[in-house]
């Protein structure tokens, strides 16, 4: 993970990290000179992953990464299902559109209606559509449809899911848009834990609401169906550190092992046997739900764990969570990349740790903290205590016991909740003492239900009820705005301090302390590196557009404020645009200005304004008669109305935030297209001047251009010079118009190209004529999302394509 993390550090950060590496191995070094088996045996086990890891990732015979390029061609393959498909759906202008994702491991491939070859390794796959119930884990497919590289991060920060898939070796993504696509090519049975899990969700549906949003987490938690929450209830869990009741985890197979062994306890069966017995139900639930990776892991930890049991050994947690790491990265080494490995031993291991530290120094610190409470006399017989005061001694230790563990798992995992979710949730310390033991009992009597189905209405209502409460609360602590904040993704050297810090104080110190001072001393070290890689070389501003509708730009000032420009479409808006702005740390933002009334441009305002309040949001003085602005006008009019002062009607001449509004002028009547009547910016940082277009008509240039060269002598003092031109693509006519282009002069233009609709591609003779111009093109479509960085004397834009151009120059600021 270091290394991941390390490739997204600035030069600056990475010669920090570098240095940090040294002292941190001069250290060790001086440490462990005596150690030299210890030392020996770390290297061994690198050496061994290293190994691993490159056997596990070797091209195969007949390897799809040979016989394909990665670019979009149709074939048709045949494979066996490695997963019954999950039907995931997603909200779009016209309503709900279900797709279908599964696994398959690929035997045999055509190409262009050509004979069958051999092929070797995994996809995944993409419908457009639901199957039908005959498409499970283990039956032959053959499928038809258009295969390719998966797609990579669109922007900065955003999930990366050809990264994701590669870390489970699969290399290719199989798309297609209707089922005629899918032909079942063999019909084994359906697999014993296919037919439980089946069974098992229609059972726990007997008796409660089918679509409601308890019986939905019910459904997740207890069988791992991911498709059946809202994305809406799954940002409530991820907002009060809950999110890991809804998914199959350690937290789940431990309730069910503890589960059946009060039952095998209840009737006298000894513990080995118990351990057995609970290792073959964890697994056949494993199984049940889908060989999930969570699950198996959760699964490895408790066969290891019960293990212990049968072998009649006493329990170590620590040693237990290490053998279970072991074990697993030796059959699937490439998990160490995974983020739901790395968050669940993270938090296990800090439990561990947390749990011996506890046991060591302070073994009775709980009891007396329980005492002093109660105000209970430590020499007097626990017998003789009245009944409520033992009720109330064992309902403490549990709620003592319960914030340990929370506060515990919230140590573990912070620093990586905060790199890949960008979120810090401190009110899962209290969220979690609640919604833990209501979940809990919710999957209690969900498991009853399995367990004794005659009686699966009653107990399915109170699961539904439990479930209920459960929601309720998290829905409680969610809506303090203290509860939890976003930041940006934490670097390498906050991740290695914080892991040392929890070293020296959980790990018992060796001679005369000499391990704690040294590390401490690491510590110290490390957070003044990463202090400086915070604010060494920081940019002047940061600007960057975004490859979705409208084309989106986030201007970045640590002396001014931030400055977002347009708001994509409905869609986009929740699925790229407010990710980006998680990504970025962004729990609000400061200003906003709307160019043109366009529905690409102003269609995500509602979420925009709901979910980040912006401060100040700026408009047009020029009327437009589109309804998604008009909607946006009509929330900005009760703001006025409340005097809270939060918008303002802007023209040319204007000033906002350091930008110079130069279209359109404030006595226009306006044209009848609105992208006629777009918002044009110009801004000089730093010597760079940069001119934003937007989605900028014919019409509109030829205004623009006409009352620019009607205030100038001459085109060479024209007041719309810049060195890099960023522009949209309008619904009607082109963009960059030559005499526009010739005024401008631009060295860098940014286009803010799309695949769809068709109006948003650039035409052959349009991009010729750019490239006439001898300017650097970036087309947005092809390049995503583009980052301009400036510093005090030099511009850099670069692409997430790895294309960049910088511009430099002498500036004295």
């Amino acid at each position: 993970m270091a290394g991941i993390v390390f490739a997204r550090l600035t030069p600056n950060a990475q010669l920090a990290t570098k240095s940090a590496f040294i002292a941190i191995a001069i250290c060790a070094l001086f440490l462990l000179w005596k150690r030299t088996r210890l030392l020996a045996a770390a290297a061994s086990l690198l050496l061994l992953g290293a190994a691993l890891y490159n056997a596990r990732y070797s091209i195969a015979p007949n390897d799809l990464r040979t016989i394909l390029t990665g670019e979009p061609e149709i074939v048709t393959i045949r494979g066996q299902l490695l997963e019954t498909p999950e039907v995931r759906e997603f909200d779009s202008s016209k309503g709900e559109i279900a797709y279908s994702y599964s696994t398959l491991q690929v035997t045999a491939l055509q190409k262009n209606k050509s004979d069958w070859q051999p092929a070797a390794g995994r996809i995944n796959t993409r419908l457009r559509g639901e199957l039908t119930t005959d498409f499970f884990r283990g039956r032959t497919a053959e499928i038809t449809g258009v295969i390719a590289f998966p797609p990579r991060a669109p922007a900065p920060g955003l999930f990366d899911y050809r990264a994701y898939l590669h870390h489970t070796r699969i290399f290719h993504q199989l798309k297609n848009d209707t089922t005629n696509d899918w032909r079942l090519i063999s019909f084994e049975p359906m697999p014993i834990t296919e037919q439980f899990r089946r069974w098992a969700a229609r059972q726990l549906q007997r008796g409660i609401p089918a679509n409601d949003e308890a019986t939905e987490t019910i459904a997740a938690m207890t069988l791992g169906l991911r498709n059946s929450m809202s994305g809406e209830m799954t940002d409530v869990f991820m907002k009060t550190g809950t999110l890991h009741i809804v998914a199959i985890s350690g937290l789940h197979v431990a309730c069910i092992a503890m589960f059946f062994s009060l039952l095998m306890r209840a009737v006298g069966l000894p513990r080995s046997a118990q351990g057995i017995i609970i290792i073959a139900l964890v697994w056949f639930y494993t199984a049940a739900t889908g060989l999930q990776s969570s699950a198996c892991r959760s699964a490895v930890m408790a066969t290891v764990f019960m293990l212990q049991w049968v072998v009649r050994r006493p329990a170590e947690l620590v040693n237990s969570v290490a053998a279970s790491a072991a074990l697993i990265l030796l059959i699937q080494p490439e998990q160490l990349f995974q983020a739901s490995f790395q968050l669940s031993f993270s938090v296990v291991l800090v439990i561990a740790l947390a749990a011996t530290f506890t046991e060591r120094y302070y073994p009775s610190a709980r009891v007396q903290l329980q005492h002093q409470l109660l105000r209970v006399d430590p020499l007097l017989p626990y017998d003789l205590l009245p009944r409520w005061k033992k009720t109330a001694n064992v309902a403490l230790g549990l709620l003592i016991g319960n914030f340990f563990v929370s506060t515990a798992s919230w140590i573990g995992s912070m620093p990586l909740t905060a790199y890949y979710f960008n979120t810090v949730t401190p009110i899962s310390l209290l969220a979690n003492l609640i919604a833990v033991p209501l979940s809990s009992a919710s999957l209690a009597f969900t498991v009853i239900s399995i367990l004794l189905p005659w009686f699966a209405p009653a107990t399915n209502y109170l699961a539904w009820l439990a479930m209920k409460a459960t929601i309720w609360s998290v829905e409680s602590f969610g809506s303090f705005s203290f509860g939890y904040f976003y930041v940006p993704s934490p670097n390498a050297l906050f991740l290695i301090a914080y892991s040392l810090l929890i070293a020296v104080v959980l790990i018992p110190p060796l001679r005369l302390g000499l391990r704690k001072f040294a590390s401490a001393s690491i510590i110290a070290v490390l957070s003044l590196f990463w202090l400086g890689s915070l604010y060494a070389a920081k940019p002047l501003a940061t600007i960057t557009i975004l490859p979705c509708a409208g084309a989106p730009t986030l201007v970045e000032e640590p002396r001014w404020r931030e400055l977002l420009i347009d708001c994509s479409s409905e869609r986009d808006a929740d699925y790229m645009l407010k990710r980006f702005l998680r990504s970025r740390g962004r729990g609000s933002i400061d200003s906003l200005l709307i160019t043109h009334g366009d529905a690409q441009v102003v269609g995500g305002f509602n979420l925009m304004w709901n979910q980040f309040s912006p401060e100040k949001v700026y408009t047009s003085a020029t009327r437009m008669r589109s309804p998604n602005y008009r909607k946006a006008i009509d929330l900005l009019s009760q703001s006025e109305n409340q005097s809270e002062n939060r918008w303002q009607r802007i023209a040319a001449g204007d000033l906002i935030d350091q930008w110079t509004v130069l279209h359109p002028e404030r006595n226009d009547g306006g044209f009848p297209r609105a992208d006629d009547n777009a918002v044009v910016l110009r801004r000089t940082i730093a010597g760079c001047t940069i001119l934003h277009l937007s989605e900028l008509g014919p019409r509109g240039q030829q205004q623009l251009l006409e009352r620019n060269n009607s205030s100038q002598n001459s085109p060479a003092d024209s007041s719309l010079q810049a060195d890099i031109l960023i522009a949209g693509m309008p619904e009607q006519g082109e963009p960059l118009h030559p005499n526009l282009l010739q005024a401008i002069q631009p060295k860098i233009i940014i286009l803010a190209t799309a695949e769809y609709p068709y109006t948003a591609q650039p035409k052959p003779e349009l991009r010729q004529r750019l490239e006439s111009t001898g300017a650097t093109l970036f087309y947005l479509h092809e390049t995503r999302a583009i980052t301009i960085t400036l510093r005090p004397n030099e511009t850099r834009v670069t692409s997430m394509d790895s294309k960049s151009v910088t511009l430099r120059r002498n500036v004295n600021n």
